[in-house]
Parts: structure tokens; sequence; C-alpha cells
């Protein structure tokens, strides 16, 4: 059945003078995998008639193309855009180009293909996958290069849900693909190229574990940073986190934090973002390569919190002065943190979630307490030693 059936309910050309100049090479097909639609109508029966103008647009009443036909009744209109619907009418002229009244309007929905998918490969088989927004038939081009050079089975029958399985692969191979699907009315749509990898036949070795795995935490948040193994088969990094105290042991324990495919040795970092202050996490950092193959055994863990300094007890003194320092976020311990005068390390008397007793070291100059919680840093807050004169600031220039 074709697309479009354009008739004429009148015998008789009724010629005005209008002339329509075509353009030249407005309908040069780009490509021949462009968008089409087939265009019939039934002959006009007047022996003045030349030839028969296409006039068509994207929107009702306005045709801003047009192309010559001759004398022919059908005619397939390419280089249209997929997924879009057009409209048309035909006229007819005579041997002086004059041109008859047009036909009623018909409007037509070029074909075209979406969600095209691969799914996942094995070692010697895929399943391809696509939508139409038409009924079309269904069919793939593969092959290891964008040459193709293999066609599947065309099925025959009419369908906007298509799926092709590919089989005689090869493991550990990169196979390039294309879907193609023709309408009933011959419109042909051709995808834009895919490609897969096939599995690994014998690979069971995961890639080697990420390095330099560290987490830093801040308010509601953990900053994960790390090196991806140098494994030349080595795909990504899947991060997995609990709440409950344990680490994840394989790849669908526990929360995914986050899959980012990878270049091998590069660094790399991750934001985990909307956590709760007070919460320890404990996350696991699982390697994988194009098999599949996870690796299990890198783990951090942080706890988020509101980290901030608001008082120093006294804020002035000299080297042994015993200071409290106020804020949130400590921790119930101190554990690896500690407490900076101007850069020198303090001596810790006591700690709580909220207040820390230090004594000011020996050697301390004016500056600011930082207070550093499991490698993040507070806001810091000024302390003077003795009676002396801050340090000037860095100078401004006014022009």
């Amino acid at each position: 059945m074709r697309d479009l059936m354009l008739n004429r309910t009148s015998k008789q050309l009724f010629w005005s003078y209008l002339f329509y100049a075509l353009a030249a090479g407005i309908l040069v097909p780009k490509s021949v995998l462009a968008g089409s639609l087939l265009v019939s109508w039934d002959p006009v029966q007047d022996s003045r008639l030349a030839g028969y103008k296409i006039k068509y647009g994207t929107t009702p009443g306005s045709y801003a193309q047009a192309v010559d036909v001759g004398s022919q009744t059908s005619h397939l209109l390419q280089n249209l855009t997929e997924g879009t619907r057009y409209y048309f009418v035909i006229v007819g002229y005579d041997s002086s180009r004059v041109e008859g009244a047009a036909s009623s309007e018909v409007s037509g929905l070029v074909l075209a293909a979406s969600t095209i998918s691969s799914g996942s490969p094995t070692t010697n088989s895929a399943v391809v996958t696509w939508q139409t927004n038409k009924p079309s038939d269904t069919q793939v081009e593969y092959g290891t290069t964008t040459s193709y050079g293999t066609l599947t089975p065309l099925d025959s029958a009419l369908l906007t849900s298509h799926s092709r399985t590919l089989t005689n692969l090869q493991p550990s191979t990169t196979y390039h693909f294309r879907v193609r699907s023709k309408d009933q009315g011959g419109s042909l749509v051709v995808s834009a190229n895919f490609s897969f990898t096939t599995q690994n036949s014998t690979d069971t070795t995961p890639p080697g574990d990420v390095t330099n795995f560290t987490a830093i935490p801040s308010n509601g948040r953990v900053s994960l940073s790390w090196t991806n193994p140098t494994d030349a088969d080595f795909k990504g990094v899947m991060l997995r986190y609990r709440s409950d105290g344990v680490y994840p042991t394989s790849k669908t324990d526990g929360v995914l934090a986050a899959d980012r495919p990878g270049v091998a040795g590069a660094k790399d970092y991750f934001d985990h973002v909307g956590l709760a202050n007070g919460t320890t996490y404990h996350y696991s950092a699982f390697t994988y390569d194009v098999a599949l193959n996870f690796s299990t055994t890198a783990h951090v863990n942080a706890t988020p919190a509101n980290l901030s300094l608001s008082s120093l007890s006294p804020y002035r003194g000299s080297a042994g002065t015993a200071v409290v320092i106020s804020g949130t976020g400590f921790g119930p311990t101190q554990g690896t943190s500690s407490v900076k005068f101007n850069g020198l390390a303090a001596q810790v008397s006591s700690w709580s979630p909220t207040s820390i007793a230090v004594t000011v070291p020996a050697n301390a100059t004016s500056g600011y307490v930082v207070v550093t919680v499991n490698g993040a840093e507070t806001n810091g807050l000024a302390f003077k030693i003795g009676g002396k004169l801050w340090a000037p600031g860095r100078p401004r220039l006014r022009n």
C-alpha cells in the first residue's frame, strides 16, 4: 500500500497564469539513507498536460518546497526529516509551464527509528532492539567495521517494536551495526552507526583494585577520589555503600553510589551528596573489565558532619595557654583528627562533638586555629599570641 494517494475529482485542468520556478537542486538527495515518502496520484485526463509538480512543506497549506516529476504519477521524495509530518498537493502544468489548480492536500509521516540498543552481549551473540514510529519491517546490518558486510534475514512483519539476534560472533570483538526498517509504502529508515563488544570467553580475572582510594567528608557530603588500575581490559568502577557499619561485599550488595566508565591508570573523583550528617558511610570500589569481572577489595569510610568553629576561649594568650574550642561536627573522639594554631599542631586534653580543650603549642604565632576531622578542615578563627601585632595582609593596589 502506498503512503499517500492524491485523487483529482476533475478531469479538466483549470489553467492559471501563475508560474513556479523550481529552485535548483532543492531535492538532490544528500544520502540514500535520508527520510523518504512515496507519493502517488491518479493521472489527469487532459491533452494539454505536460507534467506534474509535487509541492510540500511541514505546515498545512504552506508548501516551501517543490519537485518537478515530469509525467510520472508517483515519486519517492527523499532527504526528508525523520519523524516529521509533511503536507502535499499535486499540480499539473502545460507545455508553457502554466500550472493548473492544485489537488486537495494530504499528509504523510516520515518513518523514524529510536531507542536503539544492543543489550548485554554474550561471548558470541547480541540482541539488537529498536522502535519505529510506523509499522515497518526488521533488519540489521553488522560487522567488525563500519562497512558492516552482513545482513540479518529480513523479517517482513510490519511492527513498531523490533528485535534481531546476531549470532556466531567472535569473543572479545567490537562489532558495528545499524538498523534498517521499511514501511508498507517502501519508505526506508537506516540508523546511524552503533557498536558493542562481545565478552571474552576465557577471561575470568578481574582488573586490579583502585589505588589511593580516599573519602573526605563535609556537610552532607563525602568526596571520593581514586586512581584506576592499569589493566588493558579495565572498563570502569562501581561505587557502592552501606550505612550499617559493614562494607558492601559484591556488586549487588548495599546501595549504588555511582557507576563510572573510566580510563586505565587515570585519576577519578565523585561527590556523594545528600547524606545524613553524623552517619558513617562505608564504601567499596569494584573495578570491572569488558568481560564484567569485578574486583572486591578497595574500601573507605567517612562520616559527613556540619563541621564548623564558633568560638575560642580565650581568643588570645601565649604558649601553654589552655584554650577551649567550641563548634560542631568534631565527632565523639579525636581519633586521627587534629587542631592547629597557625599551622602548628596543638596538644589535645579533651574532645567531644561540640568542644575541644587544647594547649597553645610552643613557638605558636598569631594566626588561625583550624580543626581537621577525617581529612576535612573547619573554618578558621583568629588567635593572638601575647600583645604582638598581626602581620599585615597582602597589599592592595588601587587604580
